[in-house]
């Protein structure tokens, strides 16, 4: 007993010394926050390096009162709301002199004695300085192409260097203008990008006709050293005698020198010289200052004989000095000089007005102001990051007056806002100026909320070629009501919405938003992530920034890999074709690009510039037009290549195709410097044309015109559209007038003479007006596209006057006075959610009356929604009708996502409301508001987990729904049928907030009703969702009863073949030993290689000239969820890549018949194994047997017609044989291991495909399930055909599926016995069934001959009769007494 208490005593003393204890533990943060500092050298004598230590502490009286060893420390604030007495994290500064390098012990004091703490270590180096640092040039001397952007790069690699060095600086010559060339930026270190640790570049343009022949070579200095730099013979220009004189030299529009009032965005200079090879000559231009924005020059045309140069001066009020090069040797010459000066100005809106509005149900801003009609609104609102809202004609509009266009309408803004905004309206078809920036600041809106958003977490979440942001926020008062993150230095917003909300309320919520990889460019570096709540309180976290009581930091994006900016990154670049042959014919190329590391879930983006896009400030000849999306690589990992499909259009110019990669940001003259011509993609082309169409001619009547007076007439504009090499494809033109801005839309094809006429009716009852073009856009054959109005596009009426291009019409309807019409009614109904949950519709009914002249049939109205973001949807008329009253009822609906408006609602605004006089009337939200009509709705969300749909099959049920929790969350499920009693499972096959599936329920015997719900972490609990699980006969409906199951073995008899041929698996697959092969080893390899269709991805096999297989990929189903067909593609017109002998590659693409008609590109590459071979695919190994053919399948992004939507690739085999009698054909369909199998078998010949269970889907190894699909009935003994579907999820980017086939000599024949076997009428053998019932009916045919011979003998012999007796009655009467 003393023992006890002893014991008990001292454990006692032990736990009272633990709790008094003062405890300090230190962890080396440094790593997190990616000090550049401590991987510098330094130009001084000493270094300076930084290190974050966190200190955790078990009472917040401890204090650190300094840091031995001679650091210095401060300490890293806290966000705003951040409470944690118990840690903190500190900067801590030491320096060391040149050479210094050793560990260093961190260890603090504090104001308490007894602190336990076990100090830390970290390593400090001040790297020695280079005795002597050299540089290696690696461009290629006299290399006469520019890059990506339209410079001369100019590369080097500094030797002795192996860190980073602060700062570089390059002194040019003062009068580095007089050598022909300037720097395109400032002399300091910002004219230098570092790539790596010694590795720099820096960018020329050709800036002036250079004074003199030579040029002083620039030094930089470097750690008090000089190194030289020679420049590249190419920019050194100088004069040639004898320039030869352009064949032509003129200037469009040809008012462009007058100082006018006008809308043209582009001036042009065309010069055409007849020239021997387009390639020796370069035209540039200079602005007399050499501070001005810069002009663009574009080679355009090359007929073969002339070469045709487009010089685009956009800007106002400039002169020019322009020059003509050549090349000569290596060397540029001036040949040619002249000046343009060229004038612009812009057309100003009047009357800047608008006000705050406070209503009941909404906050807004109302926009008041006058301007001519100058193409669509685009809004700007800096509560939202500054994001643009595009809205077209009749938004806004009022009425028109004079010529101008008075516009009112209200945004609703944040719906308790108390700070001041900055709204905007922008013109966005005419010019590039602020028209209305007004500052509103809203009066008080009564409600209280002092407080900051406070943000719980921030983290990244990997997604294969993209990747999530998360974010957890809660604001508990107002709510939130911003949430925005910009990842780099330039704008790249993005926004969360509550669409974005994976679990929980805007209250206490977590969003998450998935951004491509291939996005994030090197200028990613600084996180920004601002949070704004109702109020209009904000929040701004940088990188780095303390944000929570766990001390967590906002880090940087991890998806960048640490080399990814160093040209070291990149091992290998080449093409699968170079030196193509485009003249009029497009071609396809592939670029290879292999990374080290390698990075398997990485997605790099190709742009190349094929195309004529004026960016502002640029100076480049080429800028990627929006219209040119970016080529997204796919990562092949047979051979650890990524792989870029290249579409080159027809005639571009000879020479190398200019590109640059992200986010890694090298382009084509930086990677021939270190690649050579392996990095060059080359063309050539004996005409070439990049000019987009251009009205060469036009003609329309002379104004006036006097409008009829009893029949119709028609005015016409007639426009002759040259596109002399690659030829007009089609375009659309809209003329307005100026009582009409709605004006006409014309659509514009091929067909016909390159003559159009634009035909407009003139009625007796036309008001006199005057038209003119207000927008054009013109495409050619090969999709160089011209637009006006355009800030990037050329004008396609660059040799037009549109200030004279216009018809005027007199006289027509006098009596028309500005009585507006009216609006008699306007009806709303509820949001109705669709079947996805992704959406609400909502329809409206509007009547309109004019009983002075009239509703115009061709104008008719618009209802907007708009919602505190700054978004605006627009309804669709479904319906129109005259009343016999003579008033007009339209019936309009629009769908909205499904969060849209919430939860500061949505307002409705109806514009374009016209009469036969053309007075036109909008009704703004206010003015729906003082008529009575509703202007407002409420847009709610469940506030908690919302199940959308769920069903149960094979075993699985899969949940569909909102918000269904980050992380984890609990299934719970009711069993109704059987008691009410319930489980919760926390078990998931798959989880995402999207949907949830799990196996955890089995089937019953018997029917059972059951009711399911989702409980996120937070507490919060969806609504009950009744399921049903249908009855499975496989089980009994005893529950006591435990039902028998078959042993799983491995395929065969004996199992694998037997020891000789292979052996069983623990997954219960055969591990075949060679020669044998085969599902169950008892099959050999054919042989044959199969031939490959040049014209499709199909694979024929041909065995002994009696058996062929074919494989088809044949075509793409989309599923809806209930499994039923929405739509079928038939794969068509596919393109061939042969690599060599055994590699080839098909392409083809599909157009989705929904509203963007987006193309999916599918490529089908097949390779021919002839040796067994291991390779890696979805980090599965597959085992290549010889003599098979594997199949890669790649799609890029589909465009499902809903997110619970599904695909099905499906691809046949097909066996036949020319053999008629005495054959049998079979196929089967199942389960492998990891794989699916389908088997088509004829005789002793199989073609066997094997399908993994997995794939790459957006970039993630994902399981994927095949099903067979009866499409064939006319299988016979000699020919058998199967289909199997590769059931594809929804996805977003792109899915990669790996199959592969291969025909096998069985050891055993087909028979009847085999499944779904199909046999000739003289293969019909005995089966074991047959033989068994031959036997049973035999024995009961004979049983019935011996009764009946019998009962013949009993009736005719006594002695049959006693046998008789003693057998069966004896017999019978023993069996009675026992």
């Amino acid at each position: 007993m003393n023992k006890f208490i002893i014991y008990f005593f001292i454990l006692f003393i032990l736990n009272v010394n633990e709790t008094f204890s003062l405890n300090v533990k230190l962890t080396d943060y440094t790593s997190t926050f990616n000090i550049v500092n401590n991987r510098m050298i330094s130009e001084a004598s000493s270094c300076s390096n930084e290190y974050i230590i966190r200190v955790d502490k078990s009472d917040p009286s401890i204090l650190i009162t300094e840091w031995e060893n001679g650091f210095s420390a401060t300490q890293e604030p806290y966000s705003q709301g951040v409470d944690n007495n118990f840690s903190e994290l500190y900067r801590l500064k030491i320096s060391c002199s040149i050479g210094f390098n050793s560990t260093i012990i961190i260890k603090p004091t504090f104001n308490v004695p007894q602190v336990t703490v076990n100090p830390i270590s970290v390593s400090v180096i001040c790297k020695v300085v280079p005795s002597n640092i050299g540089y290696v040039k690696t461009l290629a001397n006299g290399y006469p192409y520019k890059g990506f952007a339209g410079y001369y790069t100019y590369l080097a690699k500094l030797n002795g260097i192996d860190q980073l060095f602060p700062t570089v600086r390059v002194v040019f010559p003062q009068n580095i203008t007089a050598y022909g060339f300037r720097i395109l930026t400032s002399n300091s270190s910002s004219n230098f990008r570092y790539l790596n640790n010694y590795y720099m570049y820096f960018s020329l343009i050709l800036n002036d006709k250079q004074v003199s022949n030579t040029i002083a070579t620039t030094t930089i200095p470097i750690f008090n050293q000089t190194t030289y730099f020679e420049f590249p013979n190419q920019l050194y220009p100088k004069i040639q005698s004898n320039p030869p004189t352009p064949i032509s030299n003129n200037t469009y529009p040809i008012d462009c020198n007058k100082n006018l009032n006008m809308k043209y965005w582009h001036c042009y200079n065309i010069y055409e010289y007849s020239i021997d090879d387009s390639n020796k000559y370069l035209f540039q231009t200079t602005q007399i200052s050499p501070n001005a924005a810069l002009t663009l020059n574009f080679k355009v045309l090359n007929n073969g004989n002339t070469v045709t140069y487009l010089n685009v001066l956009p800007s106002s009020s400039i002169s020019t000095f322009n020059y003509v090069f050549t090349y000569y040797g290596d060397r540029i010459t001036t040949i040619q000089e002249f000046n343009t000066s060229f004038y612009k100005n812009e057309m100003i809106p009047n009357n800047f007005g608008g006000k705050v509005i406070k209503d009941i149900n909404y906050s807004g801003i109302s926009y008041l102001f006058s301007s001519p009609y100058l193409g669509p609104i685009v809004l700007i609102n800096d509560q939202f990051s500054s994001i643009r809202q595009s809205i077209n004609y009749p938004f806004g509009v009022f009425n028109v007056t004079n010529n101008l266009i008075n516009y009112q309408f209200e945004m609703p803004t944040l719906r308790y806002l108390q700070q001041s905004i900055s709204l905007s309206v922008y013109f966005g078809l005419s010019n590039n100026d602020i028209y209305f920036d007004k500052v509103f600041t809203p009066t008080d809106s009564g409600f209280t909320d002092n407080q900051t958003p406070i943000l719980y977490y921030y983290g990244y979440e990997e997604k294969g070629s993209s990747f999530s942001i998360v974010v957890s926020v809660g604001d508990k008062d107002s709510g939130v009501g911003s949430i925005s993150v910009n990842l780099c230095s330039v704008a790249c917003i993005y926004q969360f919405s509550p669409n974005d909300l994976i679990q929980g309320t805007i209250y206490n919520g977590t969003y998450r938003i998935t951004i491509p990889k291939a996005v994030i460019g090197v200028a990613f570096a600084a996180v920004k992530l601002t949070l704004i709540d109702r109020v209009g309180n904000s929040k701004l976290f940088r990188q780095y920034d303390v944000y929570n009581s766990n001390l967590d930091i906002i880090t940087s994006v991890p998806y960048i890999p640490p080399l990814i900016g160093s040209l070291d990154f990149i091992k290998d670049i080449y093409f699968s074709e170079n030196d193509l042959d485009v003249t009029n014919s497009p071609k396809t190329v592939i670029m290879y690009l292999k990374t080290e590391p390698v990075i398997p879930n990485y997605s790099f983006a190709l742009a190349t510039n094929f195309r004529i896009v004026y960016q502002a400030q640029k100076g480049n000849d080429y800028f990627r037009d929006e219209t040119d999306q970016a080529i997204i690589s796919k990562f092949n990992p047979i051979t650890n290549y990524s792989e870029f499909t290249i579409n080159i259009p027809a005639n571009v110019f000879t020479g190398p195709i200019s590109y640059m990669i992200s986010p890694i940001q090298f382009d084509n003259v930086l990677l021939y410097s270190v690649f050579n011509s392996s990095a060059e993609l080359r063309v050539k082309s004996s005409t070439s044309d990049i000019m987009p169409p251009i009205i060469d001619y036009y003609s329309y009547l002379a104004s006036p015109v006097q409008i009829p007076t009893t029949e119709t007439i028609n005015i016409t504009f007639s426009f002759y559209i040259i596109d002399s090499i690659n030829g007009f494809d089609y375009g659309i033109i809209t003329i307005i007038s100026d009582l009409d801005p709605l004006g006409w839309n014309f659509t514009l094809n091929s067909k016909g003479d390159s003559l159009k006429h634009l035909n407009i009716p003139i009625t007796p009852n036309d008001r006199a007006q005057t038209y003119r073009i207000a927008y054009a856009w013109l495409v050619d054959k090969q999709g160089h596209i011209s637009e006006y109005p355009s800030v990037t596009k050329v004008n396609p009426f660059m040799k037009v006057n549109l200030t004279a291009l216009s018809i005027t019409t007199i006289g027509g309807k006098q009596n028309c006075q500005p009585n507006p019409p009216n609006l008699i009614d306007f009806t709303v109904s509820p949001l109705i959610k669709t079947n996805d949950g992704l959406f609400k519709s909502i329809t409206f009914n509007v009547i309109t009356s004019s009983f002075s002249y009239g509703i115009s049939q061709r104008h008719d109205p618009v209802v907007y929604l708009a919602s505190s973001s700054l978004s605006v949807i627009t309804s669709n008329q479904t319906m129109k009708s005259i009343n016999d009253d003579g008033s007009y009822s339209y019936s309009m609906n629009a769908m909205i996502p499904f969060s849209f408006g919430y939860p500061d609602g949505i307002t409705l605004s109806i514009f374009g409301v016209t009469d036969n006089c053309l007075n036109v009337i909008g009704f703004s939200t206010d003015s729906l508001k003082s008529l009575g009509k509703t202007y407002y709705i409420n847009n709610t969300i469940e506030e908690k987990p919302e199940i959308l749909n769920a069903n149960y099959n094979n075993g699985l049920i899969t949940i569909n729904g909102f918000r269904m929790g980050y992380l984890t969350s609990n299934l719970i499920i009711k069993f109704i049928t059987s008691g009410s009693s319930s489980v919760t499972i926390k078990n998931f096959i798959s989880f995402s907030d999207r949907q949830i599936i799990t196996d955890q329920i089995k089937s019953f015997g018997v029917e059972n009703k059951i009711e399911i719900a989702i409980q996120t972490s937070d507490g919060l609990i969806s609504d009950y969702y009744p399921l049903t699980i249908p009855a499975d006969g496989s089980i009994t409906p005893n529950p006591t009863n435990t039902p028998t199951t078959t042993p799983k073995q491995c395929p065969g008899i004996p199992s694998c073949g037997g020891p000789s041929r292979g052996t069983c698996k623990s997954d219960f697959t055969c591990l075949c030993i060679a020669p044998n092969t085969g599902l169950d080893c008892l099959s050999t390899s054919s042989g044959s290689n199969g031939t490959i269709d040049p014209n499709a991805p199909n694979v024929n096999f041909n065995y002994e000239g009696e058996y062929k297989s074919l494989i088809v990929v044949y075509s793409l189903k989309e599923i809806d969820f209930n499994g039923k067909l929405v739509r079928e593609f038939i794969f068509s017109n596919w393109s061939f890549i042969k690599t060599d002998n055994d590699h080839f590659q098909f392409n083809t693409s599909i157009i989705s018949d929904t509203v963007n008609n987006l193309k999916t590109n599918i490529i089908v590459k097949i390779v021919r194994y002839h040796e067994y071979k291991i390779i890696t695919f979805a980090n599965s190994n597959i085992s290549i047997e010889p003599n098979t053919v594997k199949y890669s399948i790649d799609m890029d992004h589909y465009e499902f017609k809903s997110n619970l939507n599904t695909l099905q690739l499906l691809i046949s085999a097909s066996l036949e044989t020319s053999k008629t009698d005495d054959i049998c054909s079979s196929s089967q369909f199942g389960d492998n291991g990891d794989s699916s199998f389908i088997q088509v078998k004829i005789d002793n010949i199989i073609l066997l495909g094997r399908f993994l269970k997995r794939s790459i889907i957006d970039g993630l190894i994902s399981t994927i399930t095949q099903i067979p699909i009866n499409m064939y009935d006319s299988n016979n003994s000699s020919n058998s055909k199967s289909f199997i579907a590769m059931e594809i999820p929804n996805y977003k980017r792109e899915i990669s599926l790996d199959p592969n086939f291969s025909v096998l000599v069985d050891s055993r024949s087909t028979n009847s016995d085999d499944p779904n076997s199909i046999c000739s009428s003289n293969k019909k053998g005995l089966t074991t069934p047959q033989l068994v019932g031959i036997i049973i009916g035999g024995a009961f045919l004979f049983v019935i001959l011996v009764i009946l011979l019998g009962i013949v003998l009993y009736r005719h012999s006594t002695t049959s009769r006693l046998i008789y007796y003693k057998f069966f009655k004896r017999g019978f009467s023993k069996k009675n007494t026992l």
